[in-house]
């Protein structure tokens, strides 16, 4: 079944995309929980119409964040959290943690879903941290500290 995504579903797609997913799953848990519609020609017409306008209003911000993408080289994010005394972290970090981090040092907003990770941060150091956006990526480090 063919189904138009309202919102970003992990492992499945991302908004507005058109996907080709089973009957079951389609019918129960995307449409039941409002995370998509049926594709027939109506509702293709009307995601022309939202991309169209979506388009618009994202293309300025998308200009903006790969502006900001140049100024994070050589930049250093400090980040604390609890570890032991070996400093392995107890909980890991998560890029939703390295956004609001981000937020609050440098004053730049980017999505989570932008900040890809080489590996899991799970102990205390410096990290190196990747954004992308569209097809540029950036690079920053994350030091992360013991409380």
């Amino acid at each position: 079944m063919k189904i138009i995504l309202l919102k970003d579903v992990a492992k499945v797609g991302r908004r507005y995309e058109v996907k080709e997913l089973a009957d079951g799953y389609a019918r129960n848990f995307i449409i039941a929980r409002g995370l998509g519609m049926m594709a027939d020609q109506k509702n293709l017409k009307k995601l022309e119409e939202l991309k169209k306008k979506v388009g618009v209003t994202k293309q300025p911000e998308g200009v903006l964040l790969a502006k900001q993408l140049e100024g994070l080289k050589g930049l250093k994010v400090h980040l604390k959290s609890k570890a032991n005394p070996e400093g392995h972290l107890f909980a890991g970090i998560h890029p939703d943690q390295i956004a609001k981090q981000l937020q609050i040092e440098q004053g730049i907003n980017f999505p989570p879903e932008s900040i890809i990770l080489d590996k899991a941060i799970k102990s205390v150091g410096e990290h190196s941290v990747k954004i992308k956006i569209a097809d540029q990526v950036g690079q920053f480090s994350l030091v992360v500290e013991a409380l």
